[in-house]
């Protein structure tokens, strides 16, 4: 059963970004009214690109949008059951790679391409970090979800509204999900605001 957190409102230059709050984490259970016997990992949407035009390209020399992980722990987070979607209806529309994670303190950068699938010589297109979806820089929700068996619960939301060219959403400092995400100049896997 999904565990949908309300989403808080918070203004950020010209475009509004809702971003999800998890009451449950510190305890404060009175806006979570599902339960679930699983941990919420300590891992979070830190900054996102919906509209790379000449930012950074990916190994195939695309400029693909982008959404970065941020792991705000003390321990490695493995990626094992973890999903991301731009689909409220479908938020676990992409799964992270099995076998890997991320660092106490580390980045992780996903392309949003649409590219995850096969290419033409049946062999993975653009490598195991490419998601299923698009990013849309007219504006629409980021879910990052945690599922195991029957189970799952939200870890993350983001809600944005219309974007412009090569400027990033970023939560600053890294992990801060006490405080509006700024919008500036991207830091894909580096500290934000830096």
């Amino acid at each position: 059963m999904l565990s949908l957190l309300p989403l808080l409102v918070a203004c950020a230059g010209t475009n509004d970004i809702a971003v999800g709050d998890d009451s449950s984490a510190t305890g404060d259970t009175d806006t979570d009214t599902t339960s679930s016997s699983l941990t919420r990992p300590s891992v979070v949407i830190n900054e996102f690109l919906a509209q790379n035009d000449t930012t950074n390209a990916d190994a195939a020399d695309e400029y693909d949008d982008w959404i970065e992980l941020y792991n705000t722990g003390s321990a490695i987070v493995q990626f094992d059951g973890l999903y991301l979607s731009d689909d409220e209806a479908n938020p676990l529309k992409w799964a992270l790679p099995t076998g890997q994670g991320i660092d106490a303190g580390g980045h992780a950068l996903f392309w949003c391409d649409d590219d995850d699938g096969l290419g033409d010589s049946g062999t993975a297109s653009q490598g195991d970090r490419h998601t299923s979806f698009n990013l849309s820089s007219t504006g629409e929700t980021i879910l990052l979800t945690y599922a195991v068996g029957g189970d799952s619960i939200m870890v993350d939301a983001i809600a944005f509204g219309a974007q412009q060219p090569d400027i990033s959403a970023a939560r600053i400092p890294d992990g801060n999900e006490d405080a509006p995400m700024q919008y500036g100049t991207p830091t894909p896997n580096a500290t934000n605001g830096s």
